[in-house]
């Protein structure tokens, strides 16, 4: 899926946001706010996003790039039905280069 459809898959209809524990928990030791995760969700255009296997069929799960500064990129797994849950989120240390050539090679970054 590209950023702009996962844009416009997020905008379809209006979802309430939920963080799971394990997601709130991380956000306090990463500095992240929610309202950052909500800015990078709502407002900014993805980087990068790969859709991964879902075992409920009626939720889609994206593993979804948002740059913040070279070379470092706020990395959220988040599933979509009825609302967006936020599983976890974390902070990467990467290049594009390397998360475009993982999908390429049909890897699931996990």
């Amino acid at each position: 899926m590209t950023p702009s459809e996962f844009k416009e898959l997020i905008e379809s209809k209006p979802r309430d946001i939920y963080f799971t524990k394990h997601a709130e928990n991380r956000a306090l030791q990463r500095f992240l706010s929610k309202m950052s995760v909500e800015t990078d969700l709502f407002q900014n255009i993805a980087v990068k996003v790969l859709e991964q296997p879902s075992e409920n069929s009626e939720e889609r799960v994206f593993d979804v790039y948002f740059i913040q500064t070279t070379g470092v990129f706020h990395r959220y797994v988040v599933s979509l039905n009825s609302l967006i849950r936020v599983i976890t989120l974390m902070r990467v240390k990467s290049t594009l280069q390397k998360l475009v050539s993982r999908q390429a090679e049909g890897e699931l970054i996990k």
